[in-house]
């Protein structure tokens, strides 16, 4: 379940990095990417697949080092620092002929901006010890900046020191950085099964984790035998699995029950926040309610599926005694289909809160969109008490909910 962020104008829905990325990772103790409305990850362990899915480290347990701490520098906050340097003797970057072997600035275009201590010994190591660069990252245990090699490790220890600060601590890596990104393209080609997008089974982010030497696996759990494929297809010691909960089956006995999804708003409907929840409280306003809203040429949804577009259910099947009919018009992720699936009211604040049929997070694009769902009497205001506020979780929509139809 997740509180109705899909609506507001400002969708904070965050895209899934389903690739490397040639950041290093920062531990300051969080994921590198995660969705604040992300399910809770699993432990691996407990599931039926556990021996098969090894479990990532979490990003906050002690690291193993080569040479280890006793026997590095004491750390440097100066080398942590975002503050740009200028004199770095980052090697011979000219060519042969000793001329300047990078792509010249763009007419108009601002030049280069100077390197952050980090930065530049992270590109150092790119173009100088590509076969062995093995990854960089902070240690926050130590407060330290950490480069790892796979070999010639008392060489890069010198060239490291010698031209980045004699604090940097210079470590033994099991994985180059370029096998890494190799491993981890080869999960893209993974996702390329039957097995639909964000469904159990399915791989929602994947990319190398330089400061543990392994790729990290996202994967939606509650389809045993999809993770056990999943286990001889990356049977490979560099992954390790985060399994992240199936999402749920929607409730179709609810308090809340979807009538149709329509995409778009009804026309000439404004409003100014990013959603509007219309309530129609008698018998007439309800029948308006549906007639606005509901296409007459609007096919039949699928099944148990509220959130496609389509019609779920009819006017004639709501008790009104009982219940009353509702628009929520908001907007959702395009790869993030979503319903209403439960509605509160507290305080004289309606609470609204949606579910989507896949794990994993979702993409940032908005499409509007309406749903006419019919709530039991209770859960909602009476007439006399609206306009009303709306709590989206992570906000609140100031008298966002109204009598049908909205003025």
């Amino acid at each position: 379940m997740r509180t109705a962020l899909a609506g507001a104008a400002g969708l904070a829905l965050v895209a899934m990095a389903c690739g490397p990325s040639e950041l290093p990772p920062i531990d300051d103790g969080a994921p590198e990417v995660q969705d604040e409305e992300a399910p809770d990850v699993q432990d691996a362990d407990t599931s039926p697949t556990g021996d098969d899915l090894p479990e990532c480290p979490s990003y906050d347990a002690p690291r193993e080092y080569d040479p280890p701490p006793d026997q590095q520098p004491d750390a440097d906050p100066a080398l942590t620092s975002p503050e740009l340097i200028e004199d770095l003797d980052v090697g011979d970057e000219g060519g042969d002929d000793g001329g300047d072997d990078h792509e010249p600035v763009p007419e108009g275009a601002a030049p280069p901006a100077d390197p952050t201590p980090m930065s530049a010994a992270q590109s150092w190591a790119h173009e100088h010890a590509a076969d062995h660069f093995a990854g960089m990252w902070f240690d926050g245990e130590h407060g330290a900046a950490v480069i790892a090699f796979t070999d010639d490790l008392d060489r890069y220890t010198t060239e490291i020191r010698d031209r980045f600060g004699d604090s940097w601590w210079v470590v033994r890596g099991e994985r180059s950085v370029a096998e890494l990104h190799e491993l981890a393209d080869a999960v893209g080609e993974v996702t390329s099964t039957d097995v639909e997008p964000g469904h159990p089974g399915s791989i929602v982010g994947w990319g190398p984790r330089e400061d543990r030497g392994v790729v990290g696996v996202e994967v939606v759990g509650g389809d045993d035998q999809a993770l056990a494929q999943l286990a001889t297809q990356l049977d490979d010691p560099a992954y390790c699995f985060a399994i992240i909960d199936a999402p749920p089956e929607p409730d179709l006995d609810r308090a809340v029950a979807t009538l149709a999804t329509v995409s778009g708003w009804r026309d000439g409907l404004e409003f100014e926040s990013g959603t509007l929840l219309e309530i129609a409280h008698d018998e007439q306003a309800a029948q308006r309610l549906f007639d606005d809203n509901v296409p007459t040429d609007l096919d039949d949804g699928p099944d148990a599926e509220p959130w496609e577009d389509g019609r779920h259910g009819e006017l004639a099947d709501v008790d009104l005694d009982t219940h009353v009919l509702a628009v929520w018009s908001a907007g959702r992720s395009g790869s993030c289909p979503e319903w209403v699936n439960e509605l509160s009211t507290s305080g004289g604040t309606v609470v609204v809160s949606t579910a989507v049929p896949t794990a994993g997070a979702c993409t940032d694009d908005f499409n509007p969109y309406r749903t006419i769902i019919a709530v039991e009497r209770d859960l909602l205001p009476p007439a006399d008490e609206l306009p009303a506020d709306l709590d989206l979780g992570y906000d609140i929509d100031r008298r966002a909910v109204v009598a049908y139809p909205s003025g």
